[in-house]
């Protein structure tokens, strides 16, 4: 059951990961084109140009709240950056799967590692 929990526990990680990194590619994808920062200035409506606060914000919640439209002005937002973050933390989830990152799966490799001598111990450094 331990086991369970921490493998979903894992993957919901990595979705979230994944999706947050899917949310810094939107930015990508729209700003580097036209020789923007990816810093500044933060993110915005392109229709009203009034700055996305923090809590509208969080990938894939956001714009499934807010129907995918600016609370500010109410245009609507690509669907494109809902698909970017859904698509990324799937990829880091598949990922996840195939490099088979449950407990019993290192484990096993941590063994093998040790049978194969090594990394070393840390406390005989």
């Amino acid at each position: 059951m331990l086991i369970a929990a921490w493998t979903a526990f894992l993957f919901l990680m990595l979705f979230l990961l994944g999706s947050v990194v899917g949310s810094f590619l939107n930015v990508c994808i729209v700003r580097l084109p036209q020789g923007r920062s990816l810093i500044r200035p933060g993110s915005h409506c392109e229709h009203c140009r009034k700055p996305i606060r923090m809590e509208d914000n969080l990938p894939l919640v956001s714009y499934w709240l807010l129907r995918g439209r600016c609370r500010a002005c109410g245009a609507p937002f690509s669907i494109r950056y809902f698909w970017v973050e859904l698509l990324t933390g799937m990829e880091l989830d598949a990922e996840g799967a195939i490099h088979d990152l449950t407990p019993d799966a290192l484990q096993e490799r941590r063994q093998r590692l040790r049978q194969l001598g090594g990394p070393p111990d840390a406390s005989k450094l």
